[in-house]
């Protein structure tokens, strides 16, 4: 038997929202299948009307997997319409959806800003979907094209010391378990991660994945459905690889500095701040904000209302930290300088 605990307050604003939209409650794939057919319940948006009214260039690149037998991996690039002398920072973004839905123009309206306003490149990562395409096969496209990306960053114009990945949801806790297997098998160094409400632990058993069921953005009964989607029903079994679930790795160490958001009322508030303190235990530098009155996702459904604001903020402001290092020069710039000492 499931012990019950009482929810904290929603922030106001955010408690009429969910009055008003309420998120469905997800229990069968069918019901998945119906919201994957409507792109605009499912976040999928043209990239064409993302970067409208923005100094952004959208290119796609089709990159082999690193595995056998997987299908070749497909690359979003936005980058700022200018040329550059110097290289540039990169954000790497996997996208969310519970595992199961979304595309990688989902959840891309804050990243997109960071392109213009820190002159960076930002690549999103489509991987295949649960349950048709089940665990190993997401994080393996994630870290299959991170690791095209680590191998081709002169080519791209990126600077080695600023390679960064994100994610938020879903596509958090596939960033975190890229960030691990690119630790683990000595792949594309990274500068730090940002997970934005992470999904991270498989196994049901904080008190925060018992407290939102009926009224949540992300309830306990359609965080089970989606587990055990990726994990062929197997979730909170023993086996479970920490690529698939990282709350399950016992040591962070190695792992780059590291960024996590999360409100009080979002289910995934526990195993995220749990996700902290391994961090701080193995010796990583690592930020969380726990932001009260707040529903999982809040700051993408309410972006105007205070909280929200603050939350966006604090990305921003640990971004830019990370982006805005001394610039390196390119191969270009550095043929001019070796010329004009001649």
């Amino acid at each position: 038997m499931t012990t019950t605990y009482p929810q904290p307050p929603y922030e106001p604003e955010l408690e009429d929202f969910l009055d008003k939209f309420p998120f469905p409650r997800l229990t069968t794939l069918e019901q998945v299948a119906a919201l994957r057919a409507d792109p605009l319940k499912s976040f999928s948006f043209h990239p064409d009307t993302l970067i409208a009214g923005r100094p952004i260039t959208h290119t796609e690149r089709h990159v082999p997997s690193m595995y056998e037998g997987d299908p070749d991996i497909l690359l979003s690039i936005f980058s700022r319409n200018s040329s550059h002398d110097t290289l540039r920072p990169c954000i790497y973004w996997v996208h969310g959806g519970g595992m199961m839905m979304g595309d990688r123009f989902g959840g891309l309206d804050r990243s997109l800003e960071c392109v213009n306003d820190f002159d960076c490149l930002l690549i999103s990562v489509e991987y295949r979907l649960a349950p048709d395409h089940p665990d190993p096969a997401p994080v393996h496209d994630s870290y299959a094209g991170l690791y095209w990306v680590g191998e081709h960053l002169e080519e791209l114009g990126i600077d080695p010391e600023r390679l960064l990945i994100g994610g938020g949801s879903a596509g958090g806790g596939i960033a975190a378990g890229t960030a691990l297997m690119a630790r683990d098998l000595k792949g594309p160094k990274l500068c730090g991660q940002l997970l934005s409400s992470p999904m991270l632990d498989d196994r049901n058993v904080t008190v925060s994945t018992m407290q939102f069921e009926d009224k949540a953005m992300w309830c306990r009964a359609t965080n089970i459905m989606a587990w055990n989607a990726l994990l062929s029903n197997k979730a909170g079994q023993e086996g479970v690889s920490i690529y698939a679930a990282p709350a399950r790795a016992k040591n962070l160490e190695g792992l780059p500095e590291t960024f996590i958001g999360v409100g009080s009322c979002g289910l995934f508030r526990d195993e995220d701040v749990l996700y902290a303190m391994k961090l701080w235990a193995g010796g990583v530098q690592a930020e969380i904000h726990v932001y009260p009155g707040g529903t999982h996702g809040f700051e993408t459904f309410k972006p105007k209302i205070g909280i929200s604001v603050a939350a966006i903020e604090d990305e921003r402001r640990w971004l830019r930290k990370m982006l805005e290092l001394k610039a390196v020069p390119s191969k270009k710039e550095e043929m001019v300088v070796e010329i004009a000492a001649l």
